[in-house]
């Protein structure tokens, strides 16, 4: 599972702005990669594995109840709900399986609201909390894979 940012830097002739992107591996630059085709960076600005509960919530509250591992954009002010469920939940766990609760699957895991579930919530609220609080561009997509 990931949320991933789709960065837009492409350098069109028009635009002042202009991005550097160098693409290097093992410290040397790839010669098969023309940094002047390169249209848009991603980030992987987290990954899940088998935290349930937050892929229910990602498919009832951004991909419209389709579970089919696709890719979907998520708006700030998902994020913004998202995390403030999470937050709900930790000042309250008792509200944790209204709000929050696991989902059964094939791959899925544990469907116990255990020290791995809130362990799983801190992590998330973090990386959350940090992306909220700071200045971005890009998309934000949720994906999974199983």
């Amino acid at each position: 599972m990931y949320l991933r940012r789709h960065n837009y830097v492409k350098n069109w002739d028009w635009n002042d702005e202009k991005h550097d992107v160098i693409v290097r591996k093992n410290g040397e630059p790839r010669q098969d990669i023309n940094p002047e085709d390169i249209v848009s960076v991603i980030e992987e600005l987290c990954y899940w594995r088998k935290f349930n509960a937050l892929h229910r919530w990602f498919v009832d509250n951004v991909q419209g109840g389709n579970d089919d591992c696709g890719e979907y954009y998520v708006h700030k002010n998902d994020i913004v709900h998202l995390l403030e469920t999470l937050n709900e939940i930790s000042d309250d766990p008792s509200k944790a399986e209204k709000l929050f609760s696991p989902y059964e699957g094939f791959f899925f895991g544990s469907v116990e609201i255990d020290d791995y579930y809130w362990g799983d919530v801190r992590e998330t609220i973090k990386v959350l909390d940090k992306l909220i609080n700071a200045e971005w561009d890009g998309q934000l997509f949720y994906s999974s894979s199983w």
